[in-house]
């Protein structure tokens, strides 16, 4: 144990992220899925510096897990989890940075394990609600990941790996066209590149998206964050890896994110058709829809210190080696409490089933214990079960149990 308490640096704890929700990275929206986080956290904190305008925290962490890869049998490890979140807000605009690493070295190999991630993401108008002006809104974020996730099984990643995400949207708004929405006209582009284990081997994948949507846009009930309803949006999605090329068109509509006058309730009700080819040709229904629910803002009967989510994404995924585009449905779920303050639980569920692949089903109970909660002391374990039901070799992610026990200080 004399490796797991080494000299501790700093860490971030993204706000209010679940253990089942945090790698989150839909389809579907990808000019708007951080929209709604780069608010969260600037008010409320116990601990750390946040005055509703100005955001500082760190976090002092240390864990012990049996971590895998592909390539790596589960192995006692211990480590360190360090970084830093800052960021500052003036009405509607927000800029933040946030950084954070997971450091393992292993008992039996003496291999260390890492993951690396460093965001930059901001959101600036020109313009009052209702106003004729532009907003512009940019995300950057560097990765590296050793450990392979749900989401990596998705999108049929074997291997450790190292990605630059860059998204960037322009969108002209106009009048209202009720007391609370108005016109947007917003235009995006992302491009994403992928490099083969974490030291930045050979690339395999280059991915540029660009996307143009009508929509109505809102701040409801004066929050900082803006809701939209789509009325259309076309999205061109071309890929360049190993094998070749591949394109996929694809139309949307629906809510990206909307709260029915009910306190804690937000609801995405998006649907649309996609055209892909890569080695042959193929076209679908897409969709995303999901629901979270924050019984500690609600003003009914249910109210109380619970939280809940279901999420439900169906779409194509890529399978780099053969080119060809496989259909993917994926679900999440997840409950949490904090009924026994000052114990948190929370257990989350996610399938993720890849059409000719197979699919993997993940559970993940988590309990922590919050001895001197005022002073930003969490004692965490958390579980991870991990089950295949095909053992496709594009399905190449660990079945195995992955165990964490952390102890983190938030300042």
């Amino acid at each position: 144990m004399n490796r797991a308490w080494r000299p501790l640096a700093v860490c971030l704890v993204v706000a209010s992220a679940t253990p089942a929700l945090a790698g989150d990275r839909p389809a579907l929206d990808d000019f708007y899925a951080r929209t709604r986080g780069r608010h969260e956290g600037f008010t409320g904190c116990l601990v750390g510096f946040c005055d509703g305008e100005r955001l500082l925290q760190l976090l002092l962490g240390a864990q012990v897990a049996n971590p895998s890869t592909d390539a790596l049998r589960p192995a006692l490890a211990e480590g360190l989890r360090l970084g830093a979140d800052a960021g500052v807000r003036g009405g509607y605009a927000v800029a933040r940075a946030r950084a954070w690493a997971d450091l393992l070295w292993v008992n039996d190999t003496g291999e260390r394990l890492t993951e690396y991630v460093a965001q930059l993401t901001g959101f600036v108008p020109t313009a009052p609600p209702g106003g004729l002006g532009v907003h512009a809104q940019a995300d950057l974020q560097v990765a590296a990941r050793e450990e392979l996730e749900p989401q990596d099984f998705a999108e049929l990643q074997r291997r450790p790996y190292t990605v630059f995400d860059a998204e960037g949207e322009l969108a002209v708004v106009g009048p209202m066209v009720d007391k609370e929405a108005f016109v947007a006209l917003p235009l995006g582009y992302a491009q994403r590149v992928r490099w083969d284990d974490v030291d930045g081997g050979d690339v395999t994948e280059l991915r540029r998206t660009v996307s143009a949507a009508a929509a109505l846009r809102a701040f409801q009930k004066k929050n900082r964050f803006h809701y939209q309803l789509e009325a259309a949006r076309l999205t061109r999605v071309d890929w360049e890896v190993p094998a070749g090329r591949a394109h996929a068109w694809k139309t949307q509509l629906g809510y990206q994110q909307i709260s029915p006058d009910l306190p804690g309730i937000q609801l995405w009700l998006l649907f649309g058709w996609a055209w892909v080819d890569g080695a042959a040709d193929d076209h679908g229904f897409v969709t995303r829809v999901g629901i979270d629910a924050d019984f500690r803002d609600m003003e009914w009967d249910l109210e109380g210190p619970h939280q809940a989510a279901a999420h439900y994404q169906r779409d194509f995924t890529l399978a780099r080696e053969t080119l060809r585009f496989q259909r993917l449905n994926q679900v999440r779920v997840f409950y949490g409490t904090t009924a026994l303050d000052p114990v948190r639980l929370g257990c989350g569920y996610e399938l993720a089933h890849v059409e000719d692949v197979g699919g993997l089903h993940v559970v993940e109970p988590e309990i922590a214990w919050r001895p001197f909660a005022d002073l930003g002391v969490e004692i965490g374990v958390r579980l991870r079960l991990r089950v295949r039901s095909d053992d496709d070799a594009l399905a190449a992610l660990p079945t195995d149990e992955r165990f964490q026990f952390n102890l983190d200080w938030l300042l």
